[in-house]
């Protein structure tokens, strides 16, 4: 106890140094090199939700693309092979023809025709078919990325299969996806497309593979004699003295592109997809 009358009494020294330490501590903050440390990992972690994010974007729009894509091409494959293994089919006209077209010095396939006639049974059963017993497959001439299916239903001339693979016979094919009564269905509108000069403009990449076992010439031989009916190539050995089995198998390649693709685009993004069909038939000796 402080027993002056004329000074004030000092402070303890023990409270005096505890209430400084206060003091100090409540005033002490982040130095420059502990802001610039907590501000370098929040941007590394910033960085790395950003990156996941945009993985995760990325992914989920990869499999939305693959996902459309694959349904346009099931639903594309389905309706051919289905009409396809539908056909009706004879010697001289096997069901099936791939319409070629000379571009760039080769042969290539444009179209497909598949001869199946409503109700199952054609009008002449030993041939030439209807046009209107006839479904073609080929791309939109007006918009390539189209797969069209189409038919001519009120059509009646008669036409040998064949005769299809040939220039009236591609003429044929245009006059009638042009033609206003003819029903024409979209299958996909994705399909991928190439142009240039040697081309003759703008294609869609598809492709349609015909193979005959016999072929033609080879039951032709066979008729005549110059080759043994015995040593055709018979699908899975079926024949006898009199008849065989004629298979006719149908490969279908489609190359599609996500919407809105554009030209230079279209290579890298193309996707391709196969699909094939068979069909056979009695061919008699």
């Amino acid at each position: 106890m402080c027993h002056r009358a004329h000074s004030p009494c000092p402070a303890p020294r023990g409270r005096h140094r505890r209430s400084g330490v206060t003091l100090r501590a409540l005033r002490r903050g982040l130095t420059i090199i502990e802001l610039t440390m907590s501000v370098a990992v929040l941007a590394m972690v910033a960085t790395a939700v950003a990156s996941l994010a945009h993985g995760v974007r990325v992914g989920s729009e990869y499999s939305r693309q693959s996902a459309e894509l694959t349904q346009h091409a099931q639903v594309a494959l389905t309706r051919i092979t289905n009409r396809i293994e539908r056909a009706w089919a004879i010697e001289g006209h096997p069901g099936v023809v791939v319409v070629h077209e000379p571009i760039g010095g080769a042969m290539v396939p444009t179209a497909l025709v598949v001869w199946q006639p409503e109700g199952g049974t054609p009008m002449y059963m030993a041939g030439p078919p209807l046009v209107r017993e006839l479904v073609i497959f080929t791309a939109n001439p007006k918009d390539p990325r189209q797969l069209l299916e189409v038919r001519a239903r009120g059509d009646n001339r008669a036409i040998p299969l064949e005769e299809f693979d040939t220039a009236q016979g591609r003429s044929l094919i245009t006059s009638l996806v042009d033609s206003p009564q003819a029903e024409r269905v979209v299958l996909t509108e994705l399909l991928r497309t190439t142009s240039g000069s040697g081309i003759g403009g703008t294609r869609a990449a598809t492709w349609f593979v015909r193979r005959l076992r016999p072929t033609g010439p080879e039951l032709a031989m066979a008729h005549t004699g110059a080759l043994s009916w015995e040593s055709l190539p018979w699908p899975q050995g079926i024949y006898s003295s009199r008849n065989g089995l004629r298979q006719v198998w149908v490969r279908i390649e489609l190359q599609l592109v996500p919407p809105g693709t554009t030209t230079s685009q279209m290579a890298d993004r193309a996707v391709p997809f196969f699909g094939s069909a068979a069909i056979y038939h009695e061919v008699k000796r």
